[in-house]
């Protein structure tokens, strides 16, 4: 009988040990970065993933996925599964992620974060999950998800629509730091009203194979235009001369401007598209492979000139430019 007891007891300790293993390796997952893989490419050049995201409930881990699957196309490249991948990351430069790390929080922001704009719901869905144990706040969950991702659609975004259509295959430059001979603003602007407190309403008629992207890009065709070319008058409407009589300040100052406009940058302070972004069927035109978008939004003038002007670009009014 003791025999016997003595028996059984080691069968619970052995089930014990196991169970705690077990435990020690679930909990063990979420602290593990398992590596995307990838399940296919599309025609269009976007990319199927697997992805592991964990969080706080199930909502929480599929958005750290798709954030996972956007940054890794982005600074890793993808190398695991289906060799049909393209293996290198959009974005070669070293530690670009740390160096314009104020752009990538806003870019990845939950709140709001252009990465959404680039992960397709066609194929996702949850293919595992694993629970990782914890204590009250500190339980966490971790999700297999399958996801796709636009990869062609956010190169276009990291180039900012700067880089020339002869050579698709360029090598991606970080958050808009182009070399200025690459810069081509390609954009029509027309007057609409005059706000408050220096405000101009404009519509700006931008170039692009994206739609979405046209939007965004309208907003520094404004500022750009505000600056540089200025718009003639209409009924009712003054015409607005350029900020600048300089015809080489872009070039003389290509830094400080590369840095203006790339993305997130100080423009945005002055501009807003108006009717949250809302576009007329009559502004939205096919022209031959792109789309072109007229994009109203509202453009602070003096606040414009008042920041060139502190920042040496500009003579001020009273020194009689």
């Amino acid at each position: 009988m003791k025999k016997t007891i003595h028996i059984f007891s080691l069968i619970i300790i052995g089930c014990l040990c196991m169970s705690v293993g077990n435990a020690q390796r679930n909990s063990n997952i979420g602290r593990y970065n398992i590596e995307p893989e990838c399940l296919g490419v599309e025609m269009d050049g976007s990319v199927t993933l697997r992805v592991w995201g964990t969080g706080r409930n199930r909502i929480d881990a599929v958005d750290q996925a798709k954030k996972i699957a956007v940054r890794d196309v982005l600074f890793k490249g993808i190398r695991k599964g289906n060799p049909d991948c393209n293996p290198r990351p959009l974005i070669s430069e070293v530690n670009a992620e740390m160096k314009y790390e104020d752009f990538f929080n806003k870019f990845f922001s939950d709140r709001g974060g252009d990465y959404k704009k680039f992960v397709s719901g066609k194929d996702e869905r949850l293919d595992n999950k694993i629970f990782r144990r914890g204590m009250g706040d500190s339980k966490m969950v971790t999700y297999s998800v399958i996801v796709r991702v636009l990869r062609s659609e956010l190169k276009d975004y990291m180039a900012d629509g700067f880089a020339p259509r002869s050579s698709p295959d360029f090598e991606v430059p970080s958050i808009g730091i182009m070399r200025t001979e690459r810069i081509n603003w390609n954009y029509e602007i027309e007057p609409v009203g005059i706000g408050t407190q220096g405000t101009y309403l404009i519509k700006v008629w931008s170039y692009s194979r994206n739609p979405v992207l046209a939007i965004e890009q309208a907003k520094k065709n404004a500022v750009h235009g505000i600056i540089f070319k200025g718009f003639g008058r209409i009924e009712g409407i003054p015409g607005q001369h350029p900020l600048t009589n300089n015809p080489n300040l872009e070039t003389e100052q290509a830094e400080f401007f590369r840095n203006f406009f790339a993305n997130g940058g100080k423009y945005m302070k002055f501009v807003n598209v108006s009717n949250d972004g809302a576009i007329a069927a009559e502004d939205r035109l096919k022209v031959g492979k792109e789309y072109k978008i007229g994009v109203i939004v509202s453009v602070n003038v003096a606040g414009l000139r008042k920041d060139l002007e502190e920042a040496g670009m500009i003579k001020s009014l009273d020194s009689g430019m």
